[in-house]
């Protein structure tokens, strides 16, 4: 019966926002029938061409700096959706929670990095307008980012079989896990705002 109702939800609010798509957002700049003049002067000088750049790939290959920030996207990737897959199948099979009734305890340790990541983003802005270096800022959050989790999910190991105590850790580890956002992955912008699409997609 949750299921049923949450599916009704789930649908008609994915049927309002097409309805609200549709009718709110438009290809371009100047096919948007509510744009003001004035507007659209100003996204126009926004968007000037700029020359594009050839990617310098003996450059990029052989950057020692590049090729640390891939090892930390490549591990946090891997912790990150290791704990995503895993930590509902553990809340269901170890713990025995229905996460058919109890959806929200599922959702809560991404609610947790939702929350937190956007609180990270804040905090390093707040920190670079104080003249912090942004190295400093960018390993400090990773680092909170990275071992935060690690000792969060150590912990769990040794609690035993306590649901809340579980649940709060894993909520606090994918939270902590928030801090990684402000860290590595804003750094591919940091190291070179050119070519930052194609590090990420490294």
């Amino acid at each position: 019966m949750v299921q049923e109702k949450s599916c009704i939800y789930i649908r008609t609010l994915g049927c309002v926002w097409f309805i609200l798509w549709v009718s709110l957002i438009h290809e371009t700049p100047e096919s948007h029938p509510r744009i003001s003049k004035e507007e659209l002067s100003l996204i126009r000088q926004g968007h000037e061409k700029k020359p594009r750049v050839p990617t310098p790939w003996k450059s990029v290959l052989t950057s020692v700096p590049l090729w640390a920030l891939l090892a930390a996207h490549c591990g946090e990737t891997w912790g990150f959706y290791t704990l995503l897959i895993q930590a509902p199948t553990y809340l269901s099979n170890i713990l025995h929670f229905d996460l058919n009734e109890n959806g929200l305890l599922s959702a809560l340790p991404n609610l947790m990095l939702s929350t937190v990541s956007i609180f990270a983003s804040i905090l390093a802005d707040h920190l670079r307008k104080r003249g912090i270096r942004i190295s400093i800022i960018r390993k400090t959050l990773n680092t909170i980012g990275f071992f935060g989790p690690a000792i969060c999910l150590a912990i769990v190991a040794f609690v035993g079989c306590k649901p809340v105590v579980i649940v709060a850790l894993l909520c606090l580890a994918l939270g902590l896990n928030g801090f990684a956002f402000s860290g590595f992955i804003a750094t591919h912008v940091d190291m070179s705002p050119d070519f930052a699409g194609r590090f990420y997609c490294m």
